[in-house]
């Protein structure tokens, strides 16, 4: 094989080296946006969800309050329970699935980011209004379902703060803080497109 025949070899075999690791980048980064994507999809999906749910759980508790109007230290609980949920209903009413026909990789990766920011923001207001609601609701729930007074009992009394007692313990042992664990999934998705933007820089 003569020299310029054998660089002509080379050059082609290179090249297609060359083509095949950009192939394989390319459809590298597919899986990353795609991955990205499903990561939002699911937790934008979950909180959706959470948000309309907020809205029934408001509804239930009226509902349970004009059950026992008369009896305030049972009703007025239950209605502050209700609102606290419609007031993180309203939180999160900008929450929307997001539409990826036209979207860019930063218009994803700021998307992404947003709701992260969103949800790390109200971390723990949710929290606070979900526990304020069980709190308020289970009282009203034992009394019109199992005529359980828990104000007018002592014993009924003690049993209940025993046990929110024990959930908080019960939490506090064994942490487990669903928001934590999103923002770090979320931030690492963010990290991931912003690694494919600066390479298409490059």
């Amino acid at each position: 094989m003569e020299l310029n025949d054998f660089k002509e070899t080379w050059k082609n075999e290179n090249n297609k080296i060359l083509n095949r690791l950009e192939i394989n980048e390319n459809r590298l980064n597919e899986i990353t946006v795609q991955n990205s994507k499903n990561k939002y999809d699911k937790f934008i999906s979950i909180s959706i969800i959470g948000r309309n749910l907020a809205l029934l759980y408001f509804i239930i508790s009226i509902w349970f309050a004009s059950k026992a109007f008369n009896d305030v230290f049972y009703s007025i609980p239950a209605i502050i329970g209700g609102f606290a949920m419609l007031f993180s209903f309203f939180q999160h009413i900008t929450l929307k699935r997001a539409n990826y026909n036209t979207m860019s990789i930063i218009e994803l990766q700021k998307t992404i980011q947003r709701f992260r920011i969103h949800t790390s923001k109200y971390a723990k207001f949710d929290k606070g209004i979900v526990a304020l609601w069980f709190l308020t609701i289970s009282p009203i729930y034992l009394k019109l379902y199992f005529r359980i007074s828990i104000f007018s009992n002592p014993n009924h009394f003690f049993i209940f703060i025993l046990i929110i007692v024990s959930c908080v313990l019960l939490l506090k042992i064994f942490p487990f803080d669903i928001y934590k664990k999103w923002d770090i999934e979320l931030n690492e998705a963010e990290t991931k497109l912003n690694e494919i933007l600066n390479y298409e820089k490059e």
